[in-house]
């Protein structure tokens, strides 16, 4: 009965989403556009956090070498798109070549860092001049990510897992969010020499929410008052390009 609830809201929820679209573009297709637009000059390029999958692996052309770095020696094991692979806390070390990777790149890790600034410093040790810094993550001050951060780290991820089941298949890993806001990121990055040459920011978390329409509708108003207001910090998502310099 329950499931059957929640599956009626879910189909109201996406077809007002179609019709009401906070964000007309996808920032996963935004995210993967960027790294194309790049990929074609790279030689050699790191996959943070590319422990399963490396979701642009479809673009890679003959001359470009990527490699995959994560913690995980158990998810690297599952990635069979990637031959080379680095088992690496990427907040402590960045392996070598230093200075001569030609591109970093991540989707949806850096909330996972315990220390984001010492990651900037590593990949900017780790890339060549004129190397490019790709980053995507949701945002400190989304709704959201404010929760997470509040609950017990087992409830919030059976939480998660029972109103949206898909995200077992991505999600679920202990998220810190920090220092993961518009004004914080910008000044992090310059301050470690990064040049920042595009941002693309998301505002819509809603669609956490399908499983109830009263509670996807306030955080859609919520939402819609960020976006109208040009508060970026308080976006939900955010894409970022920077180049070493």
């Amino acid at each position: 009965m329950l499931k059957k609830f929640m599956q009626k809201n879910r189909n109201w929820c996406e077809e007002f989403l179609k019709t009401h679209p906070l964000d007309a573009k996808n920032i996963n297709n935004v995210y993967l556009k960027a790294v194309k637009k790049y990929l074609k000059d790279a030689g050699i390029v790191y996959d943070v956090g590319g422990g399963k999958h490396c979701r642009y692996i479809d673009f890679v052309g003959e001359g470009t070498m990527v490699y995959a770095l994560d913690i995980s020696a158990e998810e690297l094991d599952a990635n069979s798109g990637i031959k080379e692979k680095i088992v690496t806390d990427v907040c402590k070390d960045i392996p070598i070549p230093y200075g001569k990777v030609d591109m970093i790149t991540s989707s949806s890790v850096v909330e996972h860092l315990t220390e984001p600034v010492k990651y900037y410093e590593n990949a900017y040790n780790a890339l060549k001049s004129g190397g490019i810094f790709i980053n995507m993550f949701p945002c400190r001050y989304a709704v959201f990510a404010m929760v997470n951060r509040v609950l017990p780290k087992k409830f919030a991820r059976n939480l998660l897992y029972f109103f949206q089941p898909g995200a077992k298949k991505d999600c679920g890993f202990p998220a810190y969010y920090k220092g993961l806001y518009y004004k914080r990121v910008i000044k992090d990055l310059r301050d470690r020499g990064f040049r920042i040459k595009g941002v693309y920011l998301r505002y819509l978390q809603a669609d956490y929410y399908t499983f109830f329409v009263p509670l996807f509708l306030v955080n859609y108003v919520w939402d819609a008052a960020m976006k109208k207001l040009g508060i970026k910090n308080g976006a939900t998502h955010m894409l970022i390009v920077a180049e070493k310099i």
